[in-house]
């Protein structure tokens, strides 16, 4: 089987504020404070609301790599957790769709044909 080289995800500049609140939430997951799904799926969501709109992105693909950074640290956290997979690849999915929308209506207007 021949080498192939495997990308290391690279560690995103969070704020400190961020970077508090992603560590406190890693550790009430490894610590078992947090142990129901329907908590786990409020705690993502809310942690994710205030890292997207706590952190300057000039781009999709930055967007992108935000949320998966994130994704990581939960996933490493609570690696059997399949609500926590769930919630970033479908947060990944609706980012990706509406960046294709976008993208679409602007060639539209683009072309003239609105």
């Amino acid at each position: 089987m021949p080498n192939r080289p495997t990308m290391q995800p690279q560690a995103y500049p969070f704020s400190r504020e961020i970077t508090k609140y992603i560590d406190n939430f890693v550790t009430r997951l490894r610590r078992g404070q947090v142990v129901e799904s329907k908590d786990i799926a409020i705690e993502t969501a809310s942690l994710m609301r205030h890292v997207i709109s706590d952190t300057s992105l000039e781009s999709v693909d930055m967007l992108v790599d935000l949320i998966k950074a994130v994704g990581r640290r939960l996933v490493e956290a609570l690696p059997r957790e399949l609500l926590i997979v769930n919630a970033f690849c479908w947060l990944l999915h609706v980012v990706r769709e509406e960046s294709e929308s976008v993208e679409f209506v602007e060639d539209a207007w683009a072309s003239g044909k609105p």
